[in-house]
């Protein structure tokens, strides 16, 4: 029962904080393509209810040959996004994971523990560049008040800028 209220609490504060740092987002910093390369949008659900109405590019990273988008895919009625990533090798991509609503999985479950950081890392610099970093310091104080944990990546990006983050904030799995 612990468990069960715990990973509630959990979904409920990751699914806040990524409605949060998702509306109105539509901005792509510099080091970001200003739209979804032509090559991964063949990968982009097409068949899903309700429908996806609009996708963003959040973030990219490489790691040996493949390259990895994170997108934010959106469905009529909801505020939020919903994460789509997809790898790309040579003319070939591959949907690894598309986020079903009302599920929160950390990416490092997805890819590789270095690509997650550099996704995760990206989505921040967004949400920075979006919200402004008092913003997303004050988000990122609201989810360590009401769970204390991160996923793995969350909690690297965060360091590598730099947030403030409390010694007993801890990694969720």
């Amino acid at each position: 029962m612990k468990k069960a209220l715990k990973q509630t609490i959990v979904f409920g504060l990751t699914t806040c904080l990524t409605t949060l740092m998702v509306v109105g987002s539509g901005h792509i910093g510099q080091a970001q393509p200003a739209s979804i390369p032509e090559f991964v949008k063949p990968c982009i659900p097409s068949r899903v209810r309700p429908p996806i109405v609009r996708t963003e590019l959040i973030a990219q990273a490489s790691s040996k040959e493949e390259t990895y988008f994170l997108l934010y895919t959106f469905h009529p009625d909801e505020a939020g996004g919903t994460d789509l990533v997809i790898s790309v090798v040579g003319p070939q991509c591959r949907e690894e994971f598309y986020n079903a609503p009302g599920d929160a999985v950390s990416l490092t479950q997805i890819v590789e523990r270095n690509v997650a950081n550099q996704l995760a890392l990206g989505r921040y610099q967004n949400e920075m560049r979006r919200l402004g970093r008092a913003k997303v310091q004050a988000n990122v104080n609201r989810v360590i008040a009401a769970q204390g944990t991160f996923y793995p990546e969350d909690l690297w990006a965060l360091r590598q800028l730099r947030f403030k983050l409390p010694a007993n904030t801890q990694m969720s799995q």
